[in-house]
């Protein structure tokens, strides 16, 4: 079919998902290196910004916003396999698979 073929790996993916409204409370303890470095008291934490590892919705929010830009680029997701993505050509050619 003359397909190039290449591969790629997302840094800190999850680090990369959308903030939504019901994240923007979660506050943590934060560890002993963190809390020296920033220079806190025992007793205050810290607000979190983003979906982060450990948080039980970041690879959700990381799939909801690698979703949202896909679509956004022109390409559709399987029906059979969610993680199967197709982009065709202006004449419905198949150009790209994901």
């Amino acid at each position: 079919m003359g397909f190039q073929v290449f591969k790629g790996d997302v840094k800190a993916a999850f680090l990369r998902g959308d903030l939504r409204e019901e994240d923007r409370n979660v506050l943590a303890e934060p560890v002993k290196e963190l809390r020296e470095a920033m220079r806190l008291e025992h007793h205050q934490c810290i607000k979190l910004k983003k979906s982060v590892y450990g948080l039980v919705n970041a690879p959700r929010r990381w799939w909801s916003r690698a979703r949202k830009d896909m679509e956004k680029l022109g390409w559709v997701e399987s029906i059979t396999e969610p993680c199967l993505w197709y982009l065709r050509d202006k004449n419905d050619k198949l150009c790209g698979l994901a």
